[in-house]
């Protein structure tokens, strides 16, 4: 029914309920029955009545044509009294059901605009794709755990999955995993000490990927579904993790849709109705076998520790592995796509109110279109990442060779100059001594000489003296 005739018949039955009070009040006045039968008795009465009750059966003829009711016998064709109660009966029963049917539509149609005020609408303001409701009752009303927004972040201990430390059985007591400060980490040793799985130096296979349009889009709101899914995840070895998190109307703001991408299939975990049972994930989340791929996860990481007691040990960033190969830090995740795996992501919504359920399969979709394409992406940058660090060792490698063979002929010049210095230095000695031997022959010589002589003067001194 157009909203015109709904106003117009909501009129209508106003003003003939106003009518039936009237006719219902001045019915107490009306003539008994005994009296009536002999007031019958006179024509002017009669005459009276009959006029009268044409008149009833006319606006009963004109209610029939404007309800479109379609009664088997018109009332005015019909002579006698008891067909025309018959039939007026049963019009006054179909009008009757007809103002019941409408009444229930009224009433249905005032709690739909009631719920249309929280169901979630897709909305166009000039170029802004948006999902959003008028009034949303607020999830935080339904948390079982209390929300403070006045005291510092206090750490929840949980029981410690994948420890690699024995601690004693009461798990509350951060002594157990802390060390001797409150202010360490619950997975610092872990963190520092796990092993990397050597899966993340194997170069992947290229396009080893499902498309989007191919891959199984999974809703989980149910426990039995999230611990499907857990059971699932066991079994992999990396997952593509991104959240979404409700700021607006919201101190903190808190996580309401927790993505997770694996290589078959992507999951949306319904963080709102399922937020106690979420610190489950540590199973995964702190396996050091599985790694974890985040999109400048810094942020995402400390809301999962807030919200859920999530901890997250060995993971991989495609927003640093990125900025690193490009160089630069002004990108974007949909920019990373285009530049290494060459497909174009059109976003298509501007904002999304994540609170509202349920969410629209468009939603859906829209909310694992970049997160299907961590784990590609994690591949692509890993791969050049390792060949990179190839080339940087064989690099390496031959630089130190170079360094070495520069050093061993460096070495060998050195031992060769040493050589012949030290040649130098004993021809020098050898020239010196033999110098040194001919001044001395030459001195023993003069000396021999000057004793010769000497002895022939003294000899011819001697002569003389004898003459």
């Amino acid at each position: 029914m157009q909203k015109k005739e709904q106003n117009l018949l909501q009129k209508n039955i106003g003003e003939c309920l106003k009518t039936v009070f009237k006719t219902t009040k001045k019915s107490n006045s009306f003539i008994k029955t005994g009296d009536y039968l002999y007031l019958q008795t006179y024509s002017s009465f009669l005459n009276q009545m009959n006029d009268l009750s044409d008149t009833i059966l006319n606006t009963i003829n004109i209610c029939t044509q404007f309800l479109k009711l379609d009664p088997e016998k018109s009332i005015l064709n019909e002579k006698t009294h008891d067909e025309k109660y018959k039939i007026m009966s049963h019009l006054i029963g179909d009008i009757v059901d007809l103002i019941d049917k409408h009444i229930d539509d009224a009433i249905e149609d005032r709690k739909a605009k009631k719920d249309d005020k929280t169901r979630g609408i897709i909305k166009k303001v000039g170029n802004f794709k948006i999902f959003h409701a008028k009034q949303v009752m607020r999830p935080q009303f339904t948390f079982q755990d209390k929300i403070d927004n006045f005291g510092p972040f206090i750490p929840k201990f949980p029981a410690k999955k994948n420890s690699l430390i024995q601690t004693n059985s009461n798990e509350n007591n951060p002594q157990n995993h802390l060390g001797n400060t409150e202010n360490s980490h619950l997975y610092e040793y872990e963190i520092l000490h796990s092993k990397l799985p050597n899966h993340l130096f194997e170069i992947p296979e290229q396009n080893s990927f499902l498309e989007i349009q191919d891959t199984p889009l999974i809703f989980v709101d149910t426990l039995e579904k999230f611990k499907e899914i857990i059971s699932h995840l066991k079994k992999e070895k990396e997952i593509g993790v991104e959240v979404e998190n409700h700021v607006y109307h919201s101190y903190q703001g808190f996580i309401c849709i927790l993505k997770i991408s694996t290589r078959k299939q992507d999951i949306l975990i319904d963080t709102i109705k399922l937020r106690s049972n979420i610190n489950e994930m540590n199973e995964i989340f702190t396996d050091s076998n599985i790694i974890k791929i985040f999109n400048n996860g810094s942020e995402q990481i400390l809301h999962l520790q807030r919200d859920f007691n999530v901890y997250v040990v060995n993971m991989f960033d495609l927003f640093i592995s990125s900025s690193l190969l490009l160089d630069s830090n002004d990108h974007s995740i949909a920019d990373v796509i285009k530049i290494f795996l060459n497909i174009q992501i059109e976003h298509e919504f501007d904002l999304v109110d994540w609170r509202i359920r349920p969410l629209p399969k468009e939603v859906l979709e829209f909310a694992r279109q970049e997160l299907h394409y961590f784990i590609p992406l994690y591949d692509k940058l890993r791969s050049i990442l390792i060949m990179k660090a190839k080339e940087e060792n064989q690099n390496q490698n031959q630089n130190q060779n170079e360094n070495q063979n520069q050093n061993q002929n460096q070495n060998e010049n050195q031992n060769q100059n040493q050589n012949q210095n030290q040649n130098q230095n004993q021809n020098q000695n050898q020239n010196q001594n033999q110098n040194q031997n001919q001044n001395q022959n030459q001195n023993q010589n003069q000396n021999q000489n000057q004793n010769q002589n000497e002895n022939q003067n003294s000899k011819s001194k001697s002569k003389s003296k004898s003459k």
